[in-house]
């Protein structure tokens, strides 16, 4: 007949220390929890200033964007007048002939 080993019997020290245990685990686990939370805080901080200077860059290249097609428009506008001027001067001296 098989013999049966007996579990020692549980006693009020011995629950004690097993729910101590238990507590520390319990806050070594909260700890790393907490660091694992500042972790992913500071990365959700990180992309959302990322985020932010993203839209800051593309807030400045649109800027720079509409800066060059008002130079563009500009340089345009100045070319047809003297395109213009040249073209007159030109029939101008055409007739004189």
């Amino acid at each position: 007949m098989p013999t049966q080993s007996k579990s020692p019997p549980i006693t009020l020290i011995g629950g004690l220390k097993v729910v101590s245990e238990a507590l520390a685990d319990m806050a070594d686990a909260s700890k790393k929890l907490s660091a694992r939370e500042k972790r992913v805080q500071a990365l959700v901080t990180e992309l959302i200033r990322i985020a932010q200077g993203s839209q800051s860059m593309s807030s400045n290249l649109l800027k720079i964007q509409i800066a060059m097609q008002r130079e563009n428009q500009v340089f345009t506008s100045v070319s047809n007048v003297l395109k213009a001027r040249h073209d007159t001067a030109k029939n101008a001296i055409g007739n004189i002939r």
